[in-house]
C-alpha cells in the first residue's frame, strides 16, 4: 500500500502532473476607485423619489467595486500567487474564502440591478429632458455592468470548481481527475476569469464616468 501511495505521489509531481495556467486577478482601476471615493452626490434632485433612487444606485455600486476589490481580488491574488510557486498547502481554506466571497458579490450583483430597475421606474416620469436622456445612459450602462458582475461571479464559480478538484485530486492522490480534459477545462476557465475581470474592469470606467457627468448636472439643477 506504501509503495502505491509514493507512487502516487511521484506521478503527481512529475511530469504526468497537469500543466496547470494561473492568470493574476484584474484589480479594479484605480482611477475608478478614485472617482468613487470622491464621488459625492448633489443635494440637489428634481424629486424625492429620484433622489432616494440614484442615491441607491450610487452606494450599491460602490459596495459591489469595494466587495471586489477588498475580498475577491485579494483571495484571487493570493491563489494565483500559490498556483505560480506550486506552493498548494492551504488552498481548500482559499478556496472556501473566495466560495464565500463570491457568493456575497453575487447578492450585491442582485442588489444593484434592483437599484438601476428602480431608477428606470423613477426615470420613467422624469419631466426635464437633459436629466432624463443622462440617467437612461447612466441606467443601460449601468445594467452591462450588472451583466459583467454576474458573468464574472458565474466564471469565479466554476473556475473554484476546478480548482477544488484539482485540490481534492492532490490530496486523495486520485489520479483519475488527472485528465488532458480537466486541464484544459481549467486553463480555459482560468483564462476566461482573466478576461471577464478585464471586462468588467472596463464596463466600470465607464459607468463611473457617466456617474460623475450625471451628479455635475444635477449640481447645475439639470436644463
Amino acid at each position: 500500500m506504501k509503495k502505491i501511495m509514493m507512487l502516487c505521489c511521484l506521478l503527481l509531481v512529475s511530469g504526468c502532473a497537469p500543466k496547470l495556467v494561473t492568470y493574476p486577478p484584474t484589480a479594479i482601476s484605480p482611477s475608478t476607485i478614485e472617482e468613487l471615493q470622491e464621488l459625492e452626490l448633489s443635494s440637489w434632485a428634481p424629486n424625492e423619489d429620484y433622489a432616494l433612487a440614484i442615491r441607491n444606485v450610487v452606494e450599491q455600486h460602490k459596495d459591489t467595486i469595494f466587495l471586489h476589490q477588498e475580498k475577491l481580488f485579494q483571495v484571487c491574488s493570493e491563489m494565483h500567487q500559490k498556483y505560480q510557486k506550486k506552493d498548494y498547502a492551504g488552498t481548500n481554506i482559499l478556496i472556501a474564502k473566495a466560495r464565500m466571497y463570491n457568493a456575497e458579490w453575487f447578492q450585491s450583483y442582485l442588489v444593484l440591478k434592483q437599484a438601476y430597475e428602480k431608477l428606470g421606474e423613477v426615470n420613467n416620469t422624469m419631466p426635464d429632458g437633459t436629466i432624463k436622456t443622462k440617467t437612461d445612459e447612466l441606467i443601460e450602462s449601468g445594467k452591462k455592468f450588472a451583466e459583467k458582475v454576474l458573468n464574472h461571479s458565474n466564471t469565479i464559480r466554476e473556475f473554484l470548481d476546478i480548482t477544488e478538484g484539482y485540490d481534492r485530486a492532490r490530496v486523495e492522490r486520485n489520479l483519475g481527475f488527472l485528465t488532458k480534459k480537466n486541464e484544459a477545462k481549467f486553463n480555459n476557465l482560468s483564462q476566461a476569469l482573466n478576461q471577464s475581470g478585464q471586462e468588467l474592469n472596463k464596463e466600470g470606467e465607464g459607468l463611473v464616468k457617466l456617474s460623475v457627468e450625471l451628479n455635475e448636472l444635477l449640481s447645475k439643477g439639470g436644463d
